[in-house]
């Protein structure tokens, strides 16, 4: 996330290709293994928009306290999707684009979620994330662990830096990413949040880090687009 002092940004540096789906035996999905990417069930993978609890999402088990932003699932039909700006036109584009949604099955795919001020109040923001088993505890590793992967969060450019008068000591874009933080820990089997960021945007590295996460101490690594990626993770 890019915010004016801590991060609306392009999570890895650039908005991902929409993946297929692949089914494999019992209904496992995933992006292409070929590339190295992890198989994962595909109930995790994608959410259909009509799925029982699809929405909503009122923080962790633990804590009966209200989250500090509104947030569920985003909608196709969501005409705010294309008022969204975040101030980095791919980032607009993959959410404006509908990207992260499969309208042939009626699914989300990575899941992705709205943030607002309240229920009926102002979007502050989209975040597509999904839970996926990566190498754990580090990239290096051939153990894997279910992780909730962070592939693109922005704020609206009119909150960005902005403190969230529901929790004072946060921005914004800090208790977007203090909502994804309970999502996982509600998660059986969840380990952390993981997500990978450009090496070269500094700001969005600073703003991880305040909020709990650690670069791989592999260090970076090229994606798709050749440049150097860290991964970073929250882990319990």
């Amino acid at each position: 996330m890019r915010d004016t002092r801590h991060g609306a940004v392009l999570q890895g540096g650039r908005a991902p290709r929409r993946r297929r789906v692949r089914r494999r035996g019992s209904g496992a999905a995933g992006s292409n293994p070929a590339r190295g990417d992890p198989v994962i069930p595909q109930s995790e993978a994608v959410i259909r928009v009509d799925a029982p609890g699809a929405f909503g999402y009122r923080g962790s088990r633990e804590s009966n306290i209200d989250p500090p932003l509104f947030h569920e699932l985003a909608l196709p039909t969501d005409p705010d999707l294309d008022q969204f700006s975040s101030g980095n036109s791919e980032v607009d584009a993959y959410f404006s684009k509908r990207e992260w949604f499969n309208s042939a099955k009626n699914e989300h795919a990575p899941p992705t979620y709205q943030f607002r001020t309240a229920q009926n109040g102002e979007v502050v923001g989209y975040a597509a994330a999904a839970f996926r088993n990566n190498p754990h505890p580090d990239d290096s590793s051939t153990t894997k662990a279910k992780y909730l992967v962070v592939y693109v969060a922005a704020v609206h450019s009119r909150y960005a830096g902005q403190r969230n008068p529901a929790a004072p000591s946060e921005t914004f874009s800090s208790s977007m990413f203090a909502i994804l933080d309970s999502m996982a820990r509600a998660k059986a089997g969840c380990v952390g949040l993981c997500l990978r960021v450009r090496t070269d945007n500094l700001r969005a590295i600073a703003f991880y880090e305040k909020v709990g996460f650690a670069p791989d101490p592999g260090g970076a690594r090229p994606l798709d687009d050749k440049a150097p990626h860290l991964t970073m993770r929250k882990t319990w």
